[in-house]
């Protein structure tokens, strides 16, 4: 079974500890939502630990709890061809920043890394 690394916050009531599959879940439906985003794209760390058999918990996204009791997320993903590249990635790091504070009361900093662009046609939904 895979190790799960928690957030973890103190209260007057007791603890509260939200697992980082959580944060990555939201990740991934904001990121799915997001019709100019063709996907994630896997780093180099990604592909290496596969290489060396280390099974990783998501393609495209790494997940830091800071010390300061914020969380740091990288994503990695590539644009659909034909969207405005920048605007496109400001507003997924916008509308992932705020999914994760609004599900999860946890104050994040989102950084989008744009590796490519996709020329596949979206699907029509």
């Amino acid at each position: 079974m895979a190790e799960q690394n928690y957030y973890l916050s103190n209260t007057d009531g007791g603890s509260i500890n939200i697992g980082e599959d959580v944060f990555l879940r939201i990740v991934t439906a904001t990121v799915e939502e997001n019709e100019a985003i063709a996907g994630f794209s896997a780093s180099f760390d990604a592909d290496l630990a596969e290489l060396i058999g280390k099974k990783t918990l998501s393609k495209g996204i790494n997940l830091l709890f800071e010390e300061d009791g914020t969380v740091r997320l990288d994503v990695v993903i590539q644009v659909r061809y034909g969207n405005n590249v920048a605007r496109t990635a400001e507003e997924l790091q916008e509308q992932i920043r705020t999914a994760v504070e609004d599900m999860t009361g946890v104050v994040c900093r989102v950084n989008v890394h744009v590796t490519g662009i996709s020329f596949e046609k979206a699907e029509k939904k």
